[in-house]
């Protein structure tokens, strides 16, 4: 439309590991969440988000609508879900708290107030990605799979990295029997219906 498009292989390569990103941040929302919830008697403290952080993620979103309102510009609208990604990426760097075990094992820890806001940020930002990629169109799949899968999928990668393959095997086992086939790749675990 404004331009020709070049689909080579870097630029697929490219278009693969924008996608990589965007759902590795969905994932760690998950993650983020299951930690959250294990971590408070109540889902969500009375714990808000700080002003600061809000006003960056709704500045994000508005530069995405305003590129939508530019004649549908939908370069800039991608790059806005980039730096939302870019935004989480700083927050994780920022934070030095790391959970050794596994969310999917009964340890109930008292996180700090920089420990929950580091997982309330990571979880407001993967639902406005979600959201503003919605828009256009994008993460409708992951609507295909419940709450509980894409835990499960997050549960299996993170015994697959603590080497613990009897459990990864389980449940890629228990998602078969749901119907849902995963592929292993270097980039990360990807899901298909069977």
């Amino acid at each position: 439309y404004r331009s020709p498009v070049d689909y080579g292989a870097e630029q697929i390569e490219a278009a693969y590991h924008r996608w990589f990103q965007w759902n590795w941040l969905l994932k760690d929302a998950i993650l983020q969440e299951d930690i959250f919830k294990k971590s408070w008697a109540s889902p969500f403290p009375s714990l808000a988000l700080p002003s600061d952080r809000a006003a960056s993620i709704k500045a994000i979103a508005d530069e995405f609508i305003q590129a939508m309102d530019s004649d549908l510009n939908t370069s800039e609208a991608l790059g806005c879900l980039d730096r939302l990604v870019n935004l989480a990426d700083s927050w994780r760097s920022e934070e030095t708290f790391k959970q050794e075990q596994s969310p999917s094992e009964a340890v109930v820890f008292k996180p700090s107030d920089a420990q929950a806001i580091h997982c309330l940020s990571i979880i407001e930002v993967a639902k406005k990605l979600r959201e503003l990629g919605n828009v256009l169109g994008l993460f409708e799949r992951d609507n295909d799979i419940t709450l509980e899968q894409q835990t499960k999928i997050q549960h299996r990668e993170n015994a697959r990295r603590k080497h613990d393959f009897k459990a990864a095997d389980q449940i890629r086992h228990e998602l078969l029997q749901e119907g849902i086939e995963l592929m292993d790749t270097p980039d990360g675990t990807l899901w298909q219906r069977k």
